[in-house]
């Protein structure tokens, strides 16, 4: 994808610093950040945030258990009275049932014959007395078990009121936790991709002549051989191939405190843009894109290699490579004077573009 902005440099690519930040977030299912300023917020606000998480969830099951408290009550109130209303219906059907049982003293005839309907209003009012016993006991069976779940509920709220709190924040605490681990291993990717972009906006006030390919990777197969310097290239990658109207610049970025310059185990950025200046030359050589003729003869196009340091650099000077900072950068490009045309430009960018396996 190209991004262009009017008088400014072509952009293609994301820097490689991003893109391995944006992988390994998709890998551990962190989608949530859009950029690697929220990352750092999320780092130096993570205490204040997982406070937060224990404070609001200790809110929450204090809410919960005041709810409770109020609503058995209220629970238990409705419950018996939806039971007195079913037990008072019942009941008038069986006082009316009971009104209409007759003892009399009449003829054996009709002292049978009532005997036979007093039976069966006592059948119906035992019949009455059953349905009361099932209405009680079915009717209401959910609300009494949630009844009982609140109640139960709220007993181990007050009496485990600390593991109810923890339990409750668990999921939010372990992710948070989770996240952080995860940003903070990407910490190296995290301060170089402050520092690759740090270049890149200083390289978008360059002319739109130049043309910038951020995470330029390529790999060789077979292995190329350097004979004069002695080692092999596999692959190359580079934070930013800059094409320019004065040649070609390997831009190697490096966001290093003076720490970091001290240290002696890092490896040596100059064997490492030494290494992609060989694969590039090699690179162009095949595609007959190392000459540009003039009438006198032809001649090589220029690649440069720059080692950009966005805080302080070494007070030495380095051969086959220039060490600059920020401020310096631009200036350096721009000293050296035009020697393609846009068309010329564009084609040698057209050939990187479509190398990049990135």
């Amino acid at each position: 994808m190209i991004f262009t902005d009017r008088d400014m440099t072509k952009i293609h690519n994301t820097i490689g610093c991003l893109r391995e930040i944006k992988s390994d977030l998709i890998k551990n299912k962190i989608t949530e950040f859009t950029s690697v300023k929220e990352l750092i917020r999320f780092q130096n606000n993570y205490l204040e945030q997982r406070n937060q998480i224990i404070l609001n969830h200790t809110l929450l099951i204090e809410q919960e258990k005041n709810n409770l408290s109020h609503e058995i009550p209220s629970l238990e109130e409705s419950l018996d009275l939806k039971k007195k209303s079913i037990k008072q219906k019942h009941q008038s059907e069986i006082s009316d049932l009971e009104d209409k049982i007759k003892h009399t003293r009449a003829t054996f005839i009709n002292y049978i014959l009532q005997s036979i309907k007093n039976q069966f209003i006592n059948y119906n009012i035992l019949k009455e007395r059953i349905l009361l016993e099932i209405k009680l006991s079915n009717s209401f069976k959910f609300e009494e078990k949630l009844l009982l779940q609140k109640k139960k509920r709220l007993v181990y709220l007050s009496e485990n009121f600390e593991e109810a709190v923890c339990t409750s924040f668990k999921y939010e605490i372990d992710e948070i936790d989770r996240k952080k681990v995860v940003i903070d291993n990407l910490k190296k990717f995290i301060y170089g991709a402050q520092g690759e972009q740090k270049v890149v906006n200083e390289l978008k006030k360059l002319s739109d002549e130049h043309i910038l390919i951020n995470d330029f990777c390529y790999s060789f197969h077979p292995n190329i051989y350097n004979k004069s310097e002695g080692f092999y290239v596999k692959s190359i990658q580079i934070d930013h191939l800059l094409i320019s109207p004065s040649g070609i610049f390997i831009i190697e970025t490096k966001n290093w405190s003076d720490k970091s310059l001290n240290n002696s185990s890092l490896f040596s950025p100059i064997q490492q843009i030494k290494r992609a200046n060989f694969a590039i030359y090699n690179l162009l050589r095949k595609n007959n894109l190392v000459q540009k003729k003039h009438h006198w003869g032809e001649t090589t196009i220029p690649i440069r290699n720059i080692i950009a340091l966005t805080n302080s650099k070494p007070i030495e000077d380095f051969k086959h490579v220039k060490v600059l900072t920020l401020s310096d950068l631009n200036g350096f490009i721009n000293y050296f004077k035009p020697i393609y045309t846009n068309n010329e430009i564009d084609k040698i960018a057209d050939y990187f573009i479509r190398k990049n396996e990135r």
